[in-house]
C-alpha cells in the first residue's frame, strides 16, 4: 500500500532499500524537495532506472534540501503519471499520501488522494500547514494506522500526519517496511517479488542481493550460473561470457 520517505539533509538510504521500495509499490514512483524558495516535484517514473538515476543526480546536487519520496502501489486510479505522487498544492507545497484517504472518495480514472488534493488541499489558504485547527481536521482524514501524509513547502517546512504509524532511521522517516523486506524480514506490505533474471515471483527468503549488479537473483537462477551482473539479464552463461553483451562475467 504504498510506501513515503520522509529524507533530512544528512540522511542517507541506500540504492538497495529504494530498488525494494520500488519493486514492491512499482505503479509510479516520484519525489519532491526545496530548493532557494521553491518546492521541485519530479513524478511518473514506470521504471526503478529512470527514477533512481534522476533522484541520485538531484540529490547529489541539493543535498541540504528535505526530500519526500514516493512509490506507488495502486488501489484507485489510472497507472499514470497523473495519479502518481507527489501532488503540487500551490505553488510552493505538495504532499504525498500512503493509504487510504478515511470518507474520501475516488473515480474510474482519479485516485482518492488526487480529488482530495483537488477538492479540499487547493481550497485552503497557502499557509495550511502551520494552522493548528486545519492540520487537526487533516488528521481526520488520517484516523487509522494505514494512512499518513507527508506535506513539504519549497522553503523545507515539512509536516507528517500519522507520524506515529510509520518510524523513523537516521534521519528518515518511513511510512512502512516495504524497503527493508530483504534486510529485515519484515515484509507487512504483503505480495511477492520478482527475480531479475527469470522474472519469476519468489518469496524474500529465496533471493539474493547481488551487489554488482544491483539486483535480486533467485536461488535457481544463482545455481544455474546464468544471471549476467553487467546487463542483468538472464541468459547462457556456459561458456563463461554473457550470450547478450558478451562480457564475461557471472554471479
Amino acid at each position: 500500500m504504498c510506501l513515503a520517505i520522509l529524507q533530512l539533509p544528512g540522511s542517507k538510504i541506500s540504492r538497495r532499500e529504494l530498488r525494494e521500495a520500488f519493486r514492491c509499490n512499482d505503479d509510479g514512483a516520484g519525489f519532491m524537495y526545496n530548493r532557494d524558495g521553491e518546492l521541485i516535484i519530479r513524478k511518473g517514473f514506470f521504471s526503478f532506472r529512470s527514477f533512481y538515476s534522476t533522484y541520485r543526480n538531484d540529490y547529489t546536487r541539493n543535498q541540504k534540501s528535505v526530500f519526500v519520496i514516493h512509490f506507488r502501489a495502486a488501489t484507485h486510479g489510472n497507472k499514470d503519471k497523473l495519479n502518481c505522487h507527489p501532488f503540487r498544492v500551490k505553488n510552493e507545497v505538495g504532499f504525498v499520501h500512503n493509504g487510504i484517504l478515511s470518507g474520501y472518495s475516488y473515480t474510474h480514472n482519479l485516485s482518492d488522494t488526487a480529488l482530495f488534493n483537488i477538492n479540499v488541499l487547493q481550497n485552503l489558504p497557502k499557509t495550511f500547514m502551520f494552522n493548528k485547527g486545519i492540520v487537526k481536521l487533516l488528521n481526520e482524514f488520517c484516523d487509522n494506522e494505514s494512512s499518513k501524509m507527508v506535506i513539504l513547502d519549497g522553503e523545507g517546512n515539512y509536516l507528517v500526519l500519522n507520524e506515529t504509524e510509520g518510524h523513523w532511521r537516521d534521519g528518515a522517516w518511513f511510512s512502512g517496511y516495504s524497503y527493508a523486506i530483504l534486510t529485515t524480514g519484515k515484509n507487512t506490505e504483503g505480495g511477492m517479488l520478482k527475480c531479475d533474471c527469470c522474472r519469476e515471483e519468489h518469496n524474500h527468503t529465496e533471493l539474493t542481493w547481488v551487489e554488482e549488479a544491483g539486483a535480486l537473483v533467485c536461488d535457481k537462477c544463482i545455481g544455474w550460473k546464468n544471471f549476467c551482473t553487467h546487463c542483468q539479464a538472464g541468459t547462457d552463461m556456459s561458456d563463461g561470457s554473457c550470450s547478450m553483451c558478451g562480457q564475461t562475467v557471472g554471479v
